[in-house]
This record gives structure tokens, sequence and C-alpha cells, in this order.
């Protein structure tokens, strides 16, 4: 646990926990849970998270790439006329979004 705490201090961690079951114990946790993958299976999720009080986000790094940047370009300046349906496309592994580049 040294080492932890060392690299919590050099890095402004507040919380260092020795085990993945702690963390559990306090009184407000805030972690990382992947999105459904449909509106439909999200909202439950929604329900519960305002019902205690709590917030919900997604990662959306795709958003900031260069790909999406230049999307993004080009749909404000009109190129690909009006849009009536866009379909968005993400990458899975083991059935979870994409999460820290896997």
């Amino acid at each position: 646990m040294d080492e932890a705490e060392e690299v919590a201090a050099e890095n402004g961690v507040r919380q260092v926990f020795a085990g993945f079951r702690e963390p559990l114990n306090l009184d407000e946790i805030s972690g990382e849970e992947p999105m459904a993958g449909s509106y439909a299976g999200g909202l439950p999720m929604h329900k519960i998270a305002e019902r205690g009080g709590c917030g919900l986000s997604i990662q959306l790094s795709n958003l900031v790439r260069m790909e999406g940047k230049a999307a993004r370009r080009l749909i404000g300046a009109g190129y690909p006329g009006k849009l009536y349906y866009a379909r968005s496309l993400g990458f899975c592994r083991r059935r979870r979004p994409l999460v820290h580049g896997y």
C-alpha cells in the first residue's frame, strides 16, 4: 500500500484503498458503469440514479477525436445537406462500450 499512497500523493488522489471492496463502504460512490446500448435499456438506469440523487455520464471520447471534429465541421458547413437519419457506431468488448482503449 505504500506505493499506492506515494502515487496518490504525487497525483493529488484523495483516497487510497487496499482492495476493491473498501470503497463500497463509503457513503457516496462515484464510479464508471457502462451505459446501456439503447434508450430503453438506459431509461431504468436513469430513473434509479434520479431517485437516488445521483448523476449519470457516458464516455464520449470519440466526439473529440480527429474524425469526430471533421464530421462536426462538415455538418456545420452544411456539406451533407439536411440530415434525416444518423446512425452511431461504436466498439464493444465483452458487450461493454469502449472503455480505456480496449
